[in-house]
């Protein structure tokens, strides 16, 4: 009669407990905690401009050479006789442009359902059914 007492209740209490999705998700976030933070996206943006060159000439009399270099832009005078040569030099540029989105994980949860107390009291009248029918089926057996 113990025997089958035992049984009933291990029986019970374990087809009534179980693993629930909370624990499921606890233990996934202590393997990689990282599915837990938010998303950092990061956009890059590259503009490359293209190289520019000006050339213009004026007329005039001597033969003088003059380069300038400022802001990386290069502008060469060349003065031959009466010739002037103007080669003005822009290199290509590369422009970046940076921006971190911020992106919130969404996780969808869903409310445990309302357990009342005509919940509870059904709960708890099963459970008496459970022992009673115990009780009875270990009598049967006992006699």
């Amino acid at each position: 009669m113990r025997f089958l007492w035992k049984l009933g209740v291990a029986v019970i209490l374990l087809t009534q407990s179980g693993c629930s999705a909370s624990w499921h998700l606890k233990r996934a976030i202590a393997k990689d905690p990282t599915i837990n933070a938010d998303t950092i996206v990061r956009v890059d943006t590259t503009i490359v401009t293209n190289e520019r060159r000006v050339v213009d000439t004026l007329v005039i009399t001597d033969t003088i050479v003059r380069e300038i270099e400022s802001n990386g832009a290069r502008v060469r005078l060349q003065r031959i006789h009466d010739t002037i040569h103007v080669d003005v030099v822009c290199p290509p540029d590369t422009i970046r442009v940076t921006a971190e989105i911020p992106i919130e994980r969404i996780i969808y949860k869903e409310a445990p359902p309302e357990r009342g107390v005509w919940f509870q009291i059904k709960a708890v009248m099963a459970l008496l059914f459970a022992i009673i029918i115990a009780s009875i089926v270990g009598r049967m057996i006992m006699k």
